[in-house]
């Protein structure tokens, strides 16, 4: 196999696995959404919800993709 084949499959595998990565970082946080609206019975997670604040961010950049329409 020769460099070029080798070093384009070698960043293929590399992106791929990012976005795995990305992917489940994404579910995981929005099944603690899914958490907090049983909790709560809505989805307003305030900006600094102390016991869990990546959450808040969370949702505030989803709100701010889906706005702007660069939401995938």
């Amino acid at each position: 196999m020769d460099e070029k084949l080798k070093k384009l499959i070698k960043n293929y595998t590399e992106t791929r696995n990012m976005n795995n990565m990305l992917e489940s970082r994404w579910l995981s946080m929005f099944f603690k959404l899914a958490d907090f609206k049983a909790e709560h019975g809505h989805t307003n997670v305030p900006a600094r919800y102390k016991p869990l604040k990546s959450l808040g961010y969370w949702i505030r950049r989803q709100r701010y993709l889906h706005t702007t329409r660069t939401l995938d």
